[in-house]
């Protein structure tokens, strides 16, 4: 059963940091490093959050006699048959009508309509909604384990059992009841006072396993988010420089030209939600748009470009607002085929293999 949010208190403390958090142990080995980025997804906020003349020339038949009547006289009377045929939505010319196109023609050109608008819409709506260039896979999780902090308990484990609820819909792997967080929604009562927390005490969850910065797009709304990446090779072995920053990968099969040498893997997400902006949302609604959040790379300002119904737009919604109550199938055909495509497609054959996917998805669901 979904609750509505009225009010979410939390509070900021002052947070405490492991020594641990100095950094990556890179002779620790894969196993190691993930325990240790989840360490601290898991741990990082336990010590710091609470929670729209007769004859009529307006008529055929007078204008045709008036006509007659004046030919040999050579003034060119059309004018006022045309002006007044043309006001009272007459026909300029009784010999030579405007074919009338059938029923079926009609149907059949505003049927076309509709398919180029829907092209349209999902287009910007999976371009908005991947983000990596041309010369990348997408990102994707291989197995998603949710954890919520800052509202009530109760209202904590049932975001978290919806999002496993999405992922499961959406084939995504789902580890294990009391698994280690690697999805992590947090509530606060202001997201720039945290997440300078963060970066101050906790500074690898902005760092990729390789060591490079994290990408965190700005938004103006109540939400900031990103991920933690790391890349694996084709045999699935974690990529990382050596000591003079070089990334060496080997490679048999298939050209680089066609398939690519690496994919990049989310270890981790984080969302830190500002408490205004749940208010009068319920923990559905919530779920679902931290599940999108956390399992696609999205450019929220892109969202402008697709009229696309999703649940993404429900955090800048106002009270009164029409947006959706949970995921809609736009949302679910998409995670679906994200996470169906072949894991190392460049993104621009996967984003068309969505594309076609969505379609096809949405076609089948409207003609039931």
């Amino acid at each position: 059963m979904a609750t509505t949010i009225t009010n979410a208190p939390a509070h900021v403390m002052e947070a405490s940091c492991p020594s641990s958090a100095l950094g990556y142990d890179r002779t620790a080995g894969n196993d190691r490093n993930r325990t240790f980025v989840r360490k601290h997804l898991v741990g990082a906020f336990q010590d710091a959050i609470g929670n729209p003349s007769g004859l009529r020339l307006d008529r055929e038949e007078d204008c045709a006699e008036f006509l007659s009547n004046h030919v040999e006289r050579k003034i060119d009377v059309r004018l006022p048959c045309l002006l007044a045929f043309a006001l009272t939505g007459a026909s300029a010319s009784a010999q030579d009508p405007a074919p009338l196109k059938s029923p079926s023609e009609i149907l059949v050109i505003g049927d076309r309509e509709q398919q180029e608008k829907q092209r349209e819409q999902i287009q910007e709506f999976v371009r908005a909604l991947s983000t990596e260039g041309w010369d990348s896979p997408m990102t994707r999780f291989e197995k998603v384990c949710p954890g919520v902090i800052g509202l009530s308990p109760a209202q904590n484990l049932r975001i978290a059992a919806r999002i496993r609820a999405v992922a499961a819909a959406a084939n995504i792997e789902v580890g294990e009841d009391g698994c280690p967080p690697n999805l992590r929604i947090v509530v606060v009562p202001d997201k720039h006072e945290m997440l300078e927390l963060l970066k101050k005490k906790h500074p690898v969850l902005f760092r990729d396993y390789d060591g490079r910065p994290v990408e965190i797009v700005k938004e103006d709304g109540p939400v900031t988010a990103w991920h933690v990446r790391q890349k694996l090779d084709r045999r699935g072995n974690t990529l990382e420089p050596d000591s003079n920053g070089i990334t060496s990968i080997s490679f048999d099969g298939v050209s680089p030209r066609v398939l690519a040498l690496y994919r990049p893997v989310a270890m981790g997400s984080m969302i830190l939600i500002e408490q205004k902006g749940l208010v009068g949302l319920t923990t559905m609604q919530i779920a679902d748009y931290a599940a999108m959040r956390s399992f696609t790379t999205i450019y929220p300002h892109r969202l402008s470009r697709s009229n696309a119904p999703t649940i993404l737009r429900v955090m800048n919604s106002k009270i009164g607002d029409d947006t959706p109550l949970s995921l809609t199938r736009w949302d679910l055909a998409f995670l679906k085929a994200a996470y169906s495509v072949p894991p190392y497609n460049y993104s621009s054959a996967q984003r068309d293999r969505i594309r076609r996917a969505i379609k096809r998805d949405l076609n089948i669901e409207s003609s039931r």
